[in-house]
């Protein structure tokens, strides 16, 4: 592709380093560069191109190798991907990405016992990445292991509970074990969510290189998801040079500004796309859950109202108003609206959650029971859920219950205050039994 075919943006910074490569043809690094400016802005052959020639310069770069197999499966080879990670993970056995990626490329390749192997592997070197498991269960389900792919899911999401692709792995799990509430309720959470792979030392290099408007979305979403709120920030921010005015990038930097607790920012931003769109719906969203972190309550519930007329159908709308209806204390108010929410999405968890919250604040126990466990029921890796329930089975006289529930809690986040404080609790709450 010829860089005068490129938007302007990505047609400089690809003629600025084709020349810095050009300046000196044999350094194996400024190759590597360039090829890595090519894959920022999705043009594969030409990143191929210049990884091979960095590969031939300098054959001993194991991430220029790792690179060209990425861009050659991007780039519609995945057979060539295949050999080059092959290879790769035959010179470098000891990187868990190298692993990872290897995996993936077999379980295309339908070769899951080989896959499973590479997964295995790359979960023995860093045992904490959570894309490691994923893999291993895809690998287990293709063998029809659906009992080992769902133990092997629940570990990934103990590492990242909101890991998405985690929870569609474990409903499909689910399904094949018969399980088809929980199935249904984990692929609802998992759908649509892509596959991630582990880092290496030139990701954060692609960022720098991202010209084109979707990568550079693409990308800021991926950071702000993967709660790296600051890289996602730089690339909005750069994005919106482009388009000043687009309303969902300003939607997506409001988010991560709320997200790293700084809610003024977020609130400017939030501002100028009301201006740009009187009546975009998440823009009146994030205005209230923004105005909320202000503690700016009544402004809060004025836009949480507003979108509420601007999307009475959609669940998010009445789940909001709920929330802001919370912190202002009117509780029967907001055990209203988040019952309208839960009617409109019986799919999310929160709703169920904080239902539960407002009937403890009702002291409606027996009430807040039945919407906790329909919450965990949708959302059963979330440690903060048992900890609720735990209370609640205490309250309601239930010591096998609530031993349950704290066992959970304890297996999913034992060193937590909360979890910790919660076993002194439930000890004192045996004593008191046992005093009676």
């Amino acid at each position: 592709m010829r860089p005068d075919a490129l938007d302007a943006a990505v047609s400089e910074v690809v003629q600025r380093y084709i020349a810095h490569a050009q300046v000196a043809p044999r350094d194996a690094a400024r190759h590597a560069t360039l090829g890595l400016v090519y894959e920022a802005n999705g043009i594969w052959p030409e990143a191929a191109a210049a990884f091979e020639t960095a590969i031939k310069l300098d054959p001993h770069e194991p991430l220029a190798r790792y690179h060209l197999a990425i861009v050659l499966r991007s780039g519609g080879d995945p057979a060539a991907a295949l050999a080059v990670l092959r290879d790769l993970v035959r010179r470098h056995p000891d990187v868990a990405a190298f692993q990872h990626r290897l995996g993936e490329a077999l379980l295309e390749a339908g070769v899951p016992d080989e896959a499973a192997r590479a997964f295995q592997a790359a979960i023995d070197l860093a045992p904490s990445a959570p894309e490691s498991y994923v893999g291993l269960a895809d690998a287990k389900l293709s063998g029809g292991d659906y009992q080992g792919a769902a133990a092997v899911a629940q570990q990934a999401l103990r590492h990242d509970p909101a890991y998405g692709r985690a929870h569609y792995v474990l409903g499909l799990a689910y399904r094949g074990l018969g399980k088809l509430t929980e199935a249904e309720q984990e692929i609802s959470r998992g759908l649509g969510a892509g596959k991630r792979f582990i880092r290496d030392a030139w990701s954060d290099r692609l960022t720098d290189y991202m010209m084109g408007w979707s990568s550079l979305i693409d990308r800021a979403v991926d950071f702000i998801d993967a709660g790296k709120f600051a890289e996602g920030i730089t690339l909005l921010q750069r994005a919106l040079t482009v388009r000043p005015n687009d309303v969902d990038a300003l939607n997506n930097l409001a988010v991560a500004y709320i997200s790293s607790q700084q809610p003024e920012k977020a609130r400017e931003v939030l501002l100028r796309a009301e201006r740009a769109d009187p009546n975009a719906f998440a823009t009146q969203i994030n205005l209230a859950a923004c105005h909320l972190e202000l503690a700016r309550l009544d402004e809060a519930l004025r836009y949480a109202d507003r979108a509420v007329s601007l999307a009475p159908g959609k669940g998010q709308s009445h789940l909001t108003r709920g929330r802001v209806l919370m912190k202002l204390k009117r509780f029967e108010d907001a055990l209203s609206a988040l019952r309208q929410a839960a009617a409109l999405d019986t799919r999310n968890a929160q709703v169920f959650l904080d239902m539960g919250d407002a009937c403890v604040l009702l002291e409606r126990i027996a009430e807040a029971r039945e919407h906790y466990e329909a919450a965990l029921a949708r959302l059963p890796a979330y440690w903060p859920l048992h900890v609720s329930l735990c209370g609640v089975y205490m309250r309601l006289g239930l010591p096998d219950k609530a031993e349950e529930a704290l066992s959970a809690a304890q297996s999913l986040a034992p060193g937590h205050p909360r979890v910790q404080q919660l076993a002194s609790d439930f000890a004192a709450f045996q004593d008191r039994r046992r005093a009676r």
